[in-house]
C-alpha cells in the first residue's frame, strides 16, 4: 500500500473513532453538551464527506454520468419504432380481409 493510502485510512478511521467514542463517552455520563456532541458528528461525516469530495474532483463521474443516460436513451426512442413495424405488417398481411 502506499503512504497517501495509509495516512487516508489512519485519518478515517481516526476521525470514526474519536467521533463515536465522544458520543459514546456522552451517553454513559449522562453529561450531554449540544456543541461537544455536534463536533463529534461532525467527525463521523468527515470520511464520507471528503470521499465524497474526491470522487467529484476525480472526473469519474462525467464519464460515468455521460455513458449512463447516453446509452440508455438511444434505446427509449427505437422501441417504440420497433413496436410500430410490426404493427404496420400486421395491419397489411396479418389481419384478414
Amino acid at each position: 500500500m502506499r503512504a497517501e493510502r495509509l495516512i487516508t485510512m489512519a485519518r478515517d478511521a481516526g476521525c470514526i473513532l474519536v467521533g463515536l467514542g465522544g458520543i459514546t463517552h456522552q451517553q454513559i455520563t449522562g453529561q450531554v453538551s449540544e456543541t461537544l456532541l455536534a463536533v463529534y458528528v461532525a467527525l463521523l461525516g468527515v470520511p464520507a464527506g471528503i470521499g465524497l469530495l474526491s470522487l467529484r474532483s476525480s472526473g469519474t463521474t462525467g464519464e460515468t454520468g455521460t455513458t449512463g443516460p447516453s446509452s440508455s436513451s438511444p434505446s427509449q426512442p427505437s422501441e417504440p419504432a420497433r413496436s410500430s413495424r410490426p404493427g404496420s405488417s400486421a395491419g397489411a398481411g396479418g389481419e384478414p380481409r
